[in-house]
């Protein structure tokens, strides 16, 4: 069965389409597509925006249509944030995700899904993720976005110097601290001193 997401262009084939639409139409599951190619053997059309997955019907000049079956992928346009920390939320824009939860990974790592709709999913990112494409699977329709950056637990490996009067610069070593955001902080002392 072909297929494709929304905004990707479809050929349909066949003959007797005539050499422009005139009154001719082209649907996706009822809803109508905007043709950018016709000829008398070929139709170039995008998916349009809402179509779901059903026959595409082809109707020429008000005459009996032409019905082929055609599945509508998801697709998946922005993350936001495109990075973070385990248990991040992250909001999966795109097209076609549909109305009933499918399942979301973080380099093959399931999800928990918080919200779901056609075009906005939220979910957080789990503990055992690693970097790389969120993929995101719709009754077998896979799409992927990305890639997602996942920032893992600091540790510190050093200080230098480990003591010195107040105004002493510190130099932390150590993995996994991230690019640096004006919020994050360094406490230096014991806790609860």
């Amino acid at each position: 069965t072909p297929s494709g997401a929304v905004g990707g262009g479809v050929t349909i084939s066949g003959v007797g389409f005539g050499s422009s639409p005139g009154t001719s139409t082209v649907t996706f599951n009822g809803v109508p597509a905007t043709p950018t190619m016709w000829s008398t053997r070929s139709i170039g059309v995008p998916v349009p925006a809402g179509a779901t997955s059903g026959p595409v019907v082809v109707s020429v000049s008000g005459g009996m249509g032409v019905a082929n079956p055609f599945v509508v992928t998801p697709a998946v346009t922005a993350l936001s944030p495109g990075a973070g920390a385990v248990g991040t939320p992250v909001v999966i824009s795109g097209t076609s995700f549909g109305a009933v939860p499918g399942r979301v990974t973080f380099g093959g790592v399931p999800a928990s899904v918080s919200s779901w709709s056609d075009t906005r999913v939220v979910v957080t990112v789990p503990v055992g993720a690693v970097s790389g494409p969120v993929a995101i699977d719709v009754g077998g329709a896979v799409a992927s976005g990305g890639p997602f950056d996942v920032w893992l637990v600091p540790e510190v490996s050093a200080l230098a110097p480990v003591a010195g009067p107040p105004g002493t610069v510190v130099t932390i070593t150590g993995v996994h601290f991230g690019p640096g955001d004006p919020s994050d902080t360094v406490t230096v002392g014991e806790i609860g001193r």
